[in-house]
């Protein structure tokens, strides 16, 4: 999964709402990073939101929300961001124990187009070495609050067009006293942001000095929002789940407190505590009944809001029978509008999506070949209803590979149909043989990988089945040694590799190799255009084109490698591990 990227829409001035100015500005900068759990591993499907934290106004703010789940490496990027300032949280994966909290990154005010990177750490981390804050949390009266969560986050780096700052959180829950503290911290600004269940969010931006640093806070009385939750018949729905989710771009914000949650007792009366001035959407669910998605939306100024009544309706379910092929791996889903309810696999093979509220939806299935089937259906509350999905069988292409008459022991074929969006792998037997089922008519661009890492690129027109007989031009043969540019010493362990440009989006890696103790390689390229692509650690990278006919050899080839290339972990990222 690639991570998701965040564009702020761009708004016209309010004194040219036609946009005939260029709404456009000038530079816009980003704001990425990485999430992390207290041991630095990396923590993909976390949840980021990025708060502008003095924004007056709801046409000052974006349309879109600006909330994003890291990629599998935990990495988040929020682009065409303003100067700010902006605040930067996260929560780990929703279920999911063993991630100890949230995450706050200190007030980032960007530059221009400057690309500022942090990292959020979830979590407490042990006592180390460094700088104690500590301090008391209260309510109005004094009275000190136990259990109160204090998160600290401290920025360091000085911001600037060319610059990038860490971030790091730790965080302390008050004892009976009120008091809390928080070691180890490095020397940077800070903001530091108490919680509690029944309080208002209080948040103090200050620099760290190197001793002491004692912070008081003050809570103020958490604002409620109370009502009952009830069936579409006017029936008590008890112990309902019910969530406030604060509206970041409404005209105030509402804290750092992000969701809050809570369970209506047996009569279905809810109480949400401790919230913050803003604008709340909320949802409830129970079992049996459709969630709700962001159907009541509440406004809390000074005061609490009371009554506030959500209906649930019986949940309509779909068992989805994907026919006409064999094959598994499809992803089948149902949207209404913005709703989106993904189906879970059964073992018989159907598909069931439950938790549908009434309505139009459409149901679709996706191969791995990115074809799609779908039907629109009508769901009334309460329906279970049977949807088949049908896939004609397609076509079968079946084939032989072979380099120079040759037999090929082994390899890869890739097929990208065009305008596809995924391809369809083969692996060849000791005798080049392969087999792809299931295929759709048209045109096929396939990419095959011999062995030796020789990598090739054909056109199929596949009609009908097919059986194809693709006897590949010899490869070449390069050979070399890599040595210090400074010494003449050879360099042993250096990457060598071509890299092959198919017509697609990049170029891919062909032949590659590591060079032995006295820096010499040997690489076995497909004929054609090829670059050499050297790495070593610690020294420049070299790059070098070549025009290679079948079966020509090319000897005694020299890389002269200057020293300042790349750490080892930057070549780790670079190359493929089967370079490795």
């Amino acid at each position: 999964m690639t991570y998701d990227h965040v564009r702020p829409d761009v708004k016209a001035p309010a004194d040219d709402p036609d946009g005939a100015l260029d709404s456009e500005p000038e530079r816009a900068g980003t704001l990425e990073g990485r999430v992390v759990d207290a041991k630095g591993v990396a923590v993909p499907d976390a949840m980021v939101l990025l708060l502008n934290v003095e924004h007056k106004s709801s046409t000052e703010s974006t349309t879109q929300p600006a909330t994003i789940q890291t990629d599998p490496e935990g990495r988040f990027r929020f682009e065409s961001l303003g100067t700010g300032p902006w605040l930067a949280t996260a929560a780990g994966p929703v279920g999911e124990a063993g991630h100890g909290g949230g995450a706050h990154s200190g007030l980032i005010r960007l530059q221009g187009d400057e690309v500022r990177t942090i990292e959020l750490v979830l979590g407490h981390l042990d006592r180390v070495s460094g700088v104690q804050v500590a301090g008391t949390v209260t309510d109005p009266q004094g009275r000190p609050l136990a259990d109160a969560e204090v998160t600290i986050t401290v920025s360091t780096g000085a911001p600037g067009p060319s610059s990038s700052s860490a971030a790091s959180s730790r965080g302390s829950t008050t004892d009976s006293r009120g008091r809390f503290e928080i070691p180890g911290l490095p020397h940077g600004s800070a903001i530091l942001v108490a919680t509690h269940a029944e309080y208002r969010d209080a948040v103090h931006e200050f620099a760290i000095d190197p001793e002491p640093n004692q912070v008081s806070l003050t809570l103020e009385p958490g604002l409620e929002i109370a009502g009952s939750i009830r069936s579409s018949s006017g029936e008590a729905i008890p112990l309902a789940r019910i969530v406030a989710i604060p509206d970041l771009f409404a005209d105030r914000w509402p804290g750092s407190s992000g969701m809050v949650e809570a369970q209506a007792d047996r009569n279905g009366d809810y109480r949400l505590k401790g919230l913050n001035a803003g604008v709340y959407e909320l949802t409830a669910s129970a079992e049996g009944y459709a969630k709700s998605d962001f159907d009541e939306t509440v406004r809390l100024d000074d005061r609490s809001a009371a009554g506030v009544g959500i209906v649930l309706v019986p949940e309509a379910r779909v068992t989805v029978c994907v026919t006409g092929v064999s094959r598994t791996g499809f992803r089948v889903h149902a949207v209404q509008g913005n709703a989106f309810r993904e189906a879970q696999s059964t073992e018989a093979g159907e598909y069931r999506i439950g938790n549908l509220p009434p309505g139009n939806w459409v149901v679709s299935a996706v191969d791995v070949d990115g074809e799609t089937v779908q039907q629109a259906v009508a769901l009334s509350p309460g329906d279970d209803v049977v949807v088949e999905l049908h896939f004609e069988p397609g076509v079968l292409l079946t084939g032989q590979i072979t380099v120079a008459g040759r037999t090929v022991e082994g390899g890869t074929l890739a097929l990208n149909r065009a305008g596809g969006t995924q391809p369809r792998w083969s692996h060849m037997d000791r005798r080049g043989h392969f087999e792809v089922p299931g295929l759709q008519p048209g045109i096929y661009f396939a990419m095959i990988a011999v062995p030796t890492g020789a990598a090739y690129r054909r056109r199929i027109e596949l009609r009908e089945n097919r059986h194809l007989r693709l006897d590949l031009e010899a490869q070449a043969r390069l050979t070399g040694r890599v040595v210090n540019a400074e010494t003449g010493e050879p360099l042993a362990e250096a990457f060598v590799a071509t890299l092959v440009d198919l017509g697609l989006d990049q170029p891919l890696p062909g032949s590659m190799a590591r060079t032995t103790a006295d820096g010499r390689f040997e690489l076995r390229p497909a004929p054609g255009a090829n670059e050499i692509v050297v790495n070593s650690v610690g020294f420049e990278e070299q790059r070098m084109a070549v025009q290679l006919a079948p079966a020509e050899r090319r000897e005694g080839l020299v890389f002269e490698s200057n020293p300042g290339g790349p750490e080892l972990a930057a070549l780790e990222r670079t190359w493929p591990e089967s370079a490795t």
